[in-house]
């Protein structure tokens, strides 16, 4: 299946497509990109046709070389800022531990 929730298939479907977009928006060419990666033209090309897929390392290397983040070589945009449930709860305990400290001052007096 091609669809979002077999992210595996799909995510990988999407990166030629991205590499080939982002090579082209940049105006580097195929075995330009090899070399400065230190790889053979055939893999940049195997890459690009879905024969292929690199490692982490290299996807690394990939994102660092063309200057965009990793999610870009994979068309995924970050998560919107949300409030998470664990950040009310942290909250939550800092209020708490305050009181308690007020409370213990007007003891000791």
């Amino acid at each position: 299946m091609d669809t979002p929730s077999s992210k595996k298939c799909y995510y990988w479907r999407i990166f030629p497509k991205r590499l080939r977009t982002i090579l082209k928006e940049q105006k580097i060419r195929q075995n330009a990109f090899a070399k400065l990666l230190g790889i053979g033209p055939t893999t940049v090309n195997g890459w690009l046709k879905e024969r292929k897929k690199p490692n982490a390392t290299r996807l690394l290397e990939i994102a660092d070389l063309l200057a965009v983040p990793l999610d870009a070589l994979f068309d995924r945009t970050p998560p919107k800022k949300k409030k998470t449930i664990i950040k009310k709860k942290a909250k939550r305990t800092k209020k708490k531990t305050k009181k308690k400290k007020s409370k213990r001052k007007t003891k000791k007096k």
